[in-house]
């Protein structure tokens, strides 16, 4: 519960305190330091638990695996995937071949990734193919990416993130057309891309930041605020540019539905100096907006928190937590 809050100090204090550790407490810690991006601390605990002689189980290794993608330990990967089952004796079920076929991915392996779905034992469902997909954007590979889409489309028509991953390839790779072609099909289909959001924790005050939306009563200082970071930013030699496909800097000052900046500008305004900025968003944050917080943090002297849904990003000094890879 604390890791998933934000609190990582808190959730390893409660670890400590519990006297009798079983494997579920063991994975409990790994996966709130999986959740904060601290892959190592996923590692060297896993090592603790060789030690002691308790026996790990499937989510043990599903963590572990996840630990080494972001570590981008693909070897070692490979060794804890080979070891769950002749050491161990557990059988590895379609969770684990994802994490393989995620790591993989990520080191721009896609062609030995496909060979690894061809040879396993298990039927590829969604999810192991929209990894597939997110590695094509990652490496802007057009031929793997339209396989998986074709698979994706076949086993969850009306998810609308598979056509936007493949719209943004074609974008990557220039198929204008094809980009176009795509969006025309989500709204043939009536898919329609959900809402982005992202949320400011102020004390017990909630303050919510919607994609496009400047109705918020302190809108102008808000923009007043990113302007005067965009020039610091560009006079430090770092030119905050959208490359995201879409966007509509007209329509939006903040750029293409970028909420979190609007979030931490707030934040700067709107809490003391040496408070964290706490944010909670629902679309994984994308490399500007990153780049943007990272120089942001070092800038402001801020620590800044932010919560994408799939983890935490620790933001200090001009540094993040997940080490730039997300």
């Amino acid at each position: 519960m604390y890791g998933k809050c934000g609190n990582i100090e808190d959730a390893r204090l409660v670890f400590e305190c519990t006297v009798e550790k079983d494997i579920a407490v063991w994975n409990a810690m790994m996966s709130c330091y999986l959740l904060h991006r601290l892959p190592r601390n996923v590692i060297d605990m896993f090592g603790y638990v060789e030690q002691t002689g308790i026996q790990p189980d499937p989510i043990t290794f599903i963590l572990l695996l996840s630990a080494c993608k972001q570590e981008g330990l693909l070897e070692e990967a490979q060794s804890y995937f080979y070891t769950m089952e002749d050491v161990y004796g557990i059988k590895p079920t379609l969770k684990h071949y994802t994490c393989m076929v995620d790591i993989m991915g990520t080191a721009g392996l896609l062609e030995e990734s496909l060979t690894l779905i061809q040879k396993m034992p298990l039927e590829p469902d969604a999810c192991l193919w929209s990894t597939v997909l997110k590695a094509c954007k990652l490496h802007s590979n057009l031929d793997i990416g339209e396989k998986a889409a074709k698979a994706l489309f076949e086993l969850e028509p009306n998810n609308t993130s598979n056509y936007m991953v493949l719209s943004n390839i074609y974008a990557n790779t220039g198929l204008w057309d094809s980009t176009e072609a795509v969006r025309n099909a989500m709204t043939e289909k009536g898919l329609h891309v959900k809402g982005q959001y992202s949320w400011l924790y102020h004390g017990t005050t909630v303050h919510r930041f919607e994609a496009g939306d400047l109705a918020h009563p302190a809108i102008d200082n808000i923009l007043t605020t990113w302007k005067d970071l965009t020039i610091r930013m560009e006079q430090s030699g770092y030119p905050p540019r959208d490359n995201e496909p879409y966007c509509n800097v007209e329509a939006d000052p903040m750029s293409c539905h970028h909420t979190e900046r609007m979030a931490v500008c707030y934040g700067l305004i709107s809490t003391r100096d040496h408070e964290p900025i706490r944010i909670l968003k629902n679309f994984r944050m994308c490399i500007e907006c990153h780049s943007s917080i990272k120089f942001i943090s070092k800038d402001k002297s801020r620590e800044i928190i932010v919560s994408d849904g799939s983890t935490y990003h620790h933001f200090k000094d001009g540094t993040c937590s997940c080490g730039d890879m997300w």
